[in-house]
């Protein structure tokens, strides 16, 4: 009867490492400005309206920084050293 009961425990414990974590749909920046927007509407106290302005006023600010980081960096210029060649090992074979 124990080994039953460890069975059940580690088949338990199992699925719980199996079943993948669910993550929350991230917002589009158009929803939450939408949010912010009609905050006045909603007849809120103003320490909670405070509070939630600045909530939303934060994503955004997370959702253009995240925009921001997801395009490609632009593409550096080439250095004078590798438009030259090497330069000082040039020039040392030279002399």
């Amino acid at each position: 009867m124990p080994s039953l009961r460890i069975l059940f425990a580690a088949t338990l414990l199992g699925l719980c490492f199996i079943t993948p974590l669910q993550a929350a749909e991230v917002p589009s920046s158009s929803e939450v400005q939408r949010n912010l927007d009609s905050l006045a509407e909603r007849k809120l106290p103003e320490a909670e309206q405070k509070a939630l302005q600045k909530t939303y006023e934060q994503t955004l600010s997370f959702l253009a920084q995240a925009s921001a980081s997801e395009q490609p960096a632009p593409a550096a210029a080439p250095s004078t050293a590798a438009i030259t060649g090497s330069g000082q090992a040039f020039s040392d074979r030279i002399h």
